[in-house]
């Protein structure tokens, strides 16, 4: 499941994926990537997601939790 709010100053995404041990995650200033292996059948999950404004790549990092990874970005 993933869950995304743009507003004019932040961007919030949350991808739930369970067991996802290292999330391969690439923040661009118009899309974000995810990567990861996880869920109860282990497989490979992908994700791209072109956001509505460009945004500051290098304001905050991802931060993943045992059963998310939560992206928040200022918009440019």
């Amino acid at each position: 499941m993933v869950t995304w709010a743009q507003r004019p100053k932040l961007v919030f995404l949350t991808v739930c994926l369970s067991d996802c041990k290292e999330p391969d995650i690439k923040v661009e200033k118009d899309q974000l990537r995810f990567r990861g292996v996880g869920g109860t059948d282990q497989k490979e999950h992908a994700l791209d997601i072109e956001f509505f404004k460009e945004i500051d790549p290098e304001v905050k990092g991802p931060l993943p939790f045992a059963e998310s990874v939560i992206v928040t970005r200022e918009s440019r």
